[in-house]
């Protein structure tokens, strides 16, 4: 049995997570999220994920693999799922049949919520990264820089300079590229589009485990991640996948936080560095952000480093740049408020 503060913590974070993330955005998964919020058994199952993951997509990614992988063992549940049907259903009968899938196939739900991590690479969030690279490139004159991405899963958002993109009313970005994302700018303020973005010439990119997308297990976790209704995010996905196959990437596992140091360590001296990380300082305690803010602090006493994050700080993702220079912040930006995939960016 699960501890009452326990219970009602989980309780509480699915139903934030259907109210929040997925109204509007995914029907299937706010469906779910609602049952089981009130599911003591499946709270209890979903208590066994790893410390620090965001146990509603944990869950729901952990059964799309598994259907993703066999469609044919539950077809009365695949029929819920835009990603197996192209008109999934929408009833009330979603939940009961998820729940008795997920009690038929506990002992597997369970070893992959124990033993795999939300590593959502969303490529739409490229677009405000790109936008933080305009304003980087604006204080760096330009000059040339290092990117380093935190909990990089495949590393696809470490291309965001590489991507075309359309922000809507005639406002466009093209590098020629085989992919183009669109993401609506809102707002009156405008980026720096006249800014020429500094040219980057190392990548690096960090997380506990590396997705590899040339393993089919996790070729196949990596879609498990992107909502069912959500082929658009899966087509540019395989665009993205194709493209990094291509592009230089220096890939370092283990807690990008205590190992900070080791992974500038090979870059030029001196060479500035745009630090960022999207939708992961929830997995961090109070004491590791703190930490990890010291430890770049440390590292900007030999380079100059923009800290660039997109998290949800408010009821939407925000945007975020710190400068940090000889040890310390020297400037703090909201630069932007963001859709949590990146379809729209109220630019501040």
């Amino acid at each position: 049995m699960l501890d009452p503060d326990i219970r009602n913590s989980l309780r509480a974070r699915f139903e934030r997570f259907a109210e929040i993330e997925c109204q509007g955005s995914s029907p299937l998964y706010f469906d779910l999220a609602i049952g089981v919020a009130d599911d003591d058994l499946m709270l209890e199952l979903v208590n066994h994920a790893l410390p620090g993951q965001p146990k509603p997509n944990l869950l729901f990614a952990a059964v799309h693999y598994l259907l993703l992988k066999e469609p044919d063992s539950a077809p009365d549940l695949a029929r819920y799922y835009g990603s197996i049907m192209s008109s999934p259903l929408q009833d009330r009968l979603s939940y009961p049949r998820f729940r008795k899938y997920v009690m038929e196939h506990k002992d597997e739900v369970r070893q992959i919520i124990q033993s795999r991590m939300v590593q959502t690479n969303e490529v739409r969030r490229a677009a405000y990264l790109y936008l933080a690279h305009l304003e980087v490139s604006h204080r760096l004159e330009s000059a040339p820089l290092a990117v380093c991405e935190i909990g990089t899963s495949a590393g696809l958002l470490l291309l965001f300079d590489r991507y075309n993109y359309d922000f809507g009313n005639g406002v466009s970005v093209s590098k020629g590229a085989s992919l183009t994302i669109a993401s609506e700018l809102r707002g009156e303020r405008r980026p720096r589009f006249e800014q020429t973005p500094s040219p980057i010439v190392a990548r690096i990119g960090n997380d506990l485990k590396i997705i590899d997308v040339r393993d089919a297990s996790d070729a196949l976790w990596l879609r498990a991640l992107i909502w069912p209704e959500h082929s658009e995010r899966v087509a540019m996905q395989l665009k993205a996948v194709e493209m990094a196959a291509e592009i230089a990437i220096e890939f370092k596992e283990g807690d990008g936080v205590a190992i900070l140091e080791d992974l500038l360590a090979d870059l030029t001296p001196g060479l500035p560095v745009m630090l960022f990380h999207c939708h992961t300082a929830n997995q961090l305690s109070p004491e590791q952000w703190q930490n990890f803010l010291a430890k770049i602090a440390e590292e900007s006493k030999s380079r100059t480093i923009f800290h660039v994050l997109c998290e949800f700080l408010g009821r939407s993702p925000e945007l975020h740049l710190s400068e940090y220079r000889s040890g310390s912040v020297v400037s703090e930006t909201h630069l932007a408020n963001c859709d949590a995939h990146g379809k729209w960016i109220e630019w501040l």
